[in-house]
């Protein structure tokens, strides 16, 4: 039902895709049946310290992580209203209680693995796209009155990366080549590479599971 309006109005829905940082390879696409609320937040941390006049700008300040907090909704209930309506009452009259699990259950047991597992996520949403985010959060909050459906808050945070820069320059390889011969001894069979970038998404994963 929500995939249908959203459709007819022209309402971008919000997609969650999630990679493993290890290997890169991405899981399945989530797509929520409704954005109920999207923050979209930029924050520049800046010095509180006085400064001298006629100093740049840009050295007192230093741009943090985008961060977007998210609460969709996802409901086993896609048919009529009216239906949707008895199972809500259902639900109110009888409290929380199902012989079997929801697939929107299954649902939020599979963002909670993934965000203790610090996934990378690319997320859609109707404002913009995000990449190299980390889901920090997720909460379900729950009533007598949610029926068969879940909404779940969501918190992400921007991962930045880097590239470094690992080797030596041609002249410091000369000078060790000379200084083993000199020595008597043998020289590298294979002289490191002068210029090897890797990126850090691993590493910074690694450091959010810590």
């Amino acid at each position: 039902m929500a995939g249908v309006l959203q459709g007819i109005l022209g309402i971008k829905r919000v997609t969650l895709k999630a990679r493993d940082p290890a290997t890169g390879l991405p899981k399945p696409p989530i797509e929520v049946d409704a954005s109920i609320e999207e923050s979209h937040t930029t924050t520049v941390a800046v010095t509180r310290h006085p400064v001298y006049k006629g100093i740049p700008v840009a050295d007192n300040g230093r741009a943090e992580p985008d961060s977007l907090t998210v609460t969709v909704f996802f409901s086993d209930v896609k048919t009529r209203i009216d239906e949707a309506i008895q199972v809500t009452a259902a639900a109110i009259s009888k409290g929380i209680s199902y012989g079997a699990s929801p697939a929107c259950f299954d649902t939020f047991e599979l963002l909670r693995q993934y965000a203790k597992d610090v996934m990378v996520w690319e997320v859609e949403t109707s404002l913009k796209a995000y990449d190299n985010m980390v889901l920090e959060s997720v909460e379900a909050p729950r009533n007598a009155s949610t029926g068969q459906g879940l909404t779940i808050p969501l918190r992400f945070t921007e991962l930045r990366t880097a590239l470094i820069e690992v080797g030596t320059s041609v002249k410091k390889r000369k000078l060790s080549l000379t200084k083993a011969k000199d020595k008597g001894g043998q020289a590298p069979s294979k002289a490191p590479s002068p210029r090897v970038e890797k990126s850090v998404l691993a590493g910074a994963v690694d450091a959010f599971k810590k």
